[in-house]
């Protein structure tokens, strides 16, 4: 006889959120808590097993997040911590947790944009729209949080129609860019590579085509075919990931959005002085921190 389906599965009073993000955390602790795409779909299995069915991660560079239904937070704490080697002590000093009601308007403020480092973030909406996806495939997404996604996504679509709340730079990838024309006065022919497909390398992608297309751009990543899909996608370079040291030694500009769990950018792959800005937008992050004491290198 199938064991029933706990009713707490089923009421929003026992909806939660465990996290933490850029407003307690710098970036070195947000990447200890930092759940990779391998690593989410097995605490989603884990979540199942434990009859936490309506669960899914939300895991970006500004934050890490559990969503369930379950009886205690705890729970959704403890399996963050075990699937990232942390401390339950050192989650509790830059974590937060939220239930029921808080619970549900902190998603809706995170689905629209308004707890984002760049208010009106819309990047934030695919990556919801992925998380409720991976969820789905691992069998932790029940009817009630399904639910209450997609009205969290609708609601931000509606915010994102009806204000101006997402008009300027609304986004990392685009923040990225602006960056790129405060340093670099004259971008003309400059030899741009971005390392990484990572988490929103088509965004990034599309607006260097937009923004900055009087310049050399490569795209290289640790799984080839995705760098080659996105080059040819918009008409850039592809660099095998084995010449990732020679391309980064030849570029001008290098934007890292790697997913990786280590350092993808070592001092070793400068061999020669000149201007170089590093943009990393990983967490972790992905560049030495030696880099940065290169001459001529701005990270």
């Amino acid at each position: 006889m199938p064991l029933a389906t706990p009713t707490y599965h089923n009421s929003l009073s026992n909806f939660c959120i465990v996290g933490i993000n850029y407003r307690k955390s710098d970036t070195s602790i947000r990447g200890r808590f930092s759940l990779s795409a391998e690593r989410s779909a097995i605490l989603l299995r884990q979540a199942v097993s434990k009859q936490i069915l309506g669960c899914l991660v939300l895991s970006t560079c500004n934050r890490t997040e559990i969503y369930g239904l379950c009886r205690d937070p705890e729970e959704l704490v403890e399996m963050l911590c075990d699937n990232t080697h942390c401390q339950v002590d050192e989650f509790m000093a830059h974590g937060y947790i939220y239930q029921s009601n808080k619970a549900i308007e902190h998603l809706f403020k995170v689905a629209s944009g308004l707890d984002s480092q760049i208010i009106g973030d819309f990047e934030i909406l695919s990556q919801l729209k992925q998380s409720a996806k991976t969820a789905k495939q691992n069998g932790s997404l029940n009817s009630v949080m399904e639910r209450v996604i997609n009205y969290a996504l609708q609601t931000s679509k509606d915010i994102k129609t009806k204000t101006k709340l997402s008009s300027g730079t609304v986004s990392v990838s685009y923040a990225a860019i602006e960056i790129i024309k405060e340093k670099i006065k004259n971008t003309t022919g400059k030899k741009i590579l971005l390392s990484g497909i990572g988490k929103f390398g088509n965004h990034i992608a599309k607006n260097l085509k937009e923004y900055l297309g009087d310049t050399t751009i490569s795209f290289t990543n640790r799984t080839d075919e995705k760098a080659l899909d996105l080059a040819l996608k918009y008409e850039a370079n592809f660099i095998p990931y084995k010449s990732l040291s020679s391309a980064s030694n030849e570029a001008d500009v290098i934007i890292v959005n790697s997913s990786a769990e280590f350092y993808t950018i070592l001092p070793s792959f400068f061999t020669t002085n000149k201007p170089r800005l590093l943009l990393d937008l990983s967490v972790p992050q992905n560049v030495h921190p030696d880099v940065k004491n290169i001459e001529g290198i701005t990270l």
